[in-house]
Parts: C-alpha cells; structure tokens; sequence
C-alpha cells in the first residue's frame, strides 16, 4: 500500500507532457505532408519503358524498379509476366492517386491488391529517405567521419523553440530530468524527432556521439506505424542513416516490410497500451501537425480515467468548423471507455489556426510551465 502511495505521488509531482506529432510537424524541416508525398510516390512507382523490349526508363524510379526486380526473382512458381504486372500497378497509381486524398487512404482503398500494397510501400520508404535527404536536419557522412547537420537553418522551427523549453539554461542533469517527464507519439514515418534531439543536445552541450545517446537514454518516442528504420546510434538490426541513399533494393524490401499505414491493423498490442497509458498520464497534451483521423484517435483513447487538464493543437489552414470538429474529436478522445466526462473535468482545449512553430509562440509561457515539471 505505501508502494502504490508512493508511486502515486511520484506520478502527481511529476507533470507529464504528451507531444502527438503528425505529417505538418515534419514539413517544418522540409518533409512532404500527406497531399505532397502521394505526388511524390505516385511519379516514383510510374515505370515506363522506352519501348516494350527496352530496358532505358524514361519515367518512374529505378530503385524501386530494382526492388520490384528482386522481389519477382524471390517468388516461386510466378509467370513471366510478373514484372509486367507491376508496371502495370504503377502506371495505375500514378493515374489513381489523386482520388484519394493521401498515400495511406489509397492503399487502405486497394487493400486487396498486394501489388499495390507492395509498390506503395516501397514509395513510401524511398520518399521519406530522400526527403530527409533534402531536409536541412541531414548531414552527410561521406563529407565526415562525424556529420553535423546545420542546425542555424532551422531555428524558426517548433523543434528548437521546444528545445529551448526544455533545456532554458540547465546543465545536463536538470535537462535530462525533465526529458523524464516529456513523451513523444510520432504518426510519421521519418525519424526527424530523434534526429534532431541528437544532434541539438551534442552542440549545446558539446559532447560526442556516446554522451549525446547516454544523456537522451530518457526520451521516449513511439512510432506506431514504424519508421524506414532505426538510425545507427539507436543499435539494433534495422539501421538506416538519416537520409541514406545507399540503400540497396534487397534493404528497400526489407524496408518497406517494417512500415504500416493507418488503415492497417497494429498487431502489437503493446503498442497501443503504451500510447494509451500515455494519454491517460499525461497532465499536457499538444498535437503537432496531426490530421485527427478517426482510427489514430481510436488508437490513443485510453482505457482508464485521465488526468489531462490542457490540450494544446496546431490546426494550419482549418476553417472555423473543422476547428470545430477537431475539439469534438479530442474530447470524444478523452472519454475513457463509456464514460462521459462532466463539464467540470472537461480540459481546456486551445486549437491554433497557424502552423507549429507559431503554436510555441502564441502558447509558449504556457507550454514552457507545463514543461517545468
């Protein structure tokens, strides 16, 4: 009983904020938002020949024509037709895609079709990979043997008015408390989040590659739907540099295995207990560029009672009513199970018309004593 005192204690002194981050959170370092990405994919995926026996594209990728190659090659007992059966699907995408409003959406669509889901896929990794590649946060390794990314390019950005909030004049240790109390739910697919706090906390803080992962060992970041990988400091088997494109078609594949869109069914369980208890911890809520689509706010609705007081969110270019229907979304979120909240438990909900970056700026005292712990 003194056990569970104790540790109920530790959760009311410590006030814990929850950032959920989205496709418009990402575009502030250069990375394509949803409508953009699907543009993207669909010109990678149109594969087009310069005659029927030739073998010169004159449009679509030749990466992702590679993989297609390897994949067709590992199957058993397929036609000779295969590899026609993909350009095909590409050619398809490519005319389709503008129907739906995102990449996720289409695949969802064409759920049936594994061709489709293949090719989507490997758009997908190759995009994003390239586009962290454009993204001010690269750096290139082949320059260095310890790249650093220019991070005076990307001041005026919620990543560094975020940072600044946590580290405001604390030594390591303070700052390493406080990531204790800060959680990250990240629906993209990119790893710009971890990258950036790397890299940030080794030039504040002047130190090298090891003492940057030591001191960051608090961050905790979810990824439900997977990234294109893990970054190489993280050290596990799915290393990806932050922008690679040394990528072979064998890793593309492998690649594209590990990502899952929002339609698809998140099998690991843990998964979502985890984005669950959470929100149900967290004091502080803030969404990042996020869409609000109704199966990620089923996956975060938790299943206990809550102690959110404030929510903050970024809504660039929504109207009055879809502001509207975004504040209806996130107390629906925070209904546990059945039960409705009375209108006194209700939280305070600020929805902000501007991009991210002018969220920290309309809300930053606020955002900054939530952040105190």
């Amino acid at each position: 009983m003194e056990r569970e005192l104790e540790e109920n204690y530790i959760v009311m002194k410590n006030q814990k904020t929850l950032f959920i981050i989205g496709a418009g959170a990402s575009e502030e370092v250069g990375l394509p938002i949803g409508s953009k990405l699907k543009e993207i994919i669909a010109n990678k995926v149109n594969i087009k020949f310069e005659n029927p026996f030739g073998q010169q594209l004159v449009s679509g990728d030749h990466r992702i024509l590679s993989a297609v190659r390897k994949y067709v090659a590992q199957q058993q007992e397929v036609n000779q037709g295969y590899q026609e059966t993909f350009v095909r699907t590409g050619n398809y995408i490519h005319s389709a895609i503008g129907r739906s409003p995102s990449i996720d959406y289409f695949l969802s669509s064409n759920a049936d079709k594994p061709e489709v889901q293949l090719l989507g896929k490997l758009g997908i990794v190759h995009s994003i990979l390239e586009a962290e590649r454009s993204s001010p946060l690269y750096a290139d390794h082949r320059e260095s043997h310890d790249p650093k990314p220019k991070l005076d390019r990307i001041l005026n950005t919620w990543y560094n008015k975020l940072f600044m909030k946590l580290s405001n004049g604390h030594g390591r240790t303070d700052f390493q408390k406080k990531l204790h109390n800060v959680d990250f739910i990240v629906f993209n697919y990119d790893r710009c989040v971890e990258h950036y706090f790397l890299h940030t906390v080794r030039n504040l803080y002047d130190l090298d590659q090891n003492q940057a992962v030591k001191l960051l060992e608090p961050l905790n970041i979810i990824h439900p739907y997977g990234t294109v990988g893990d970054l190489p400091w993280q050290h596990s088997n799915n290393q990806v540099a932050f922008g690679d494109d040394t990528v072979t078609a064998e890793r593309l594949l492998g690649l594209s295995n590990k990502v899952a869109t929002f339609m698809e069914q998140i099998v690991d369980q843990k998964i979502i207990s985890r984005m669950q208890k959470l929100v149900e911890n967290a004091n502080t809520i803030i969404f990042l560029g996020f869409g609000f689509h109704d199966m990620n706010m089923t996956l975060l609705q938790p299943q206990d009672s809550h102690r959110v007081k404030n929510v903050y969110a970024s809504a660039f270019n929504e109207s009055k009513p879809s502001q509207d229907d975004i504040r209806d979304s996130i107390l629906n979120l925070l209904k546990a199970n059945d039960n409705v909240l009375l209108p006194s438990d209700d939280p305070t909900i600020h929805i902000y018309d501007k991009k991210c970056t002018n969220l920290f700026d309309e809300y930053g005292r606020r955002i900054a004593s939530c952040l105190s712990g």
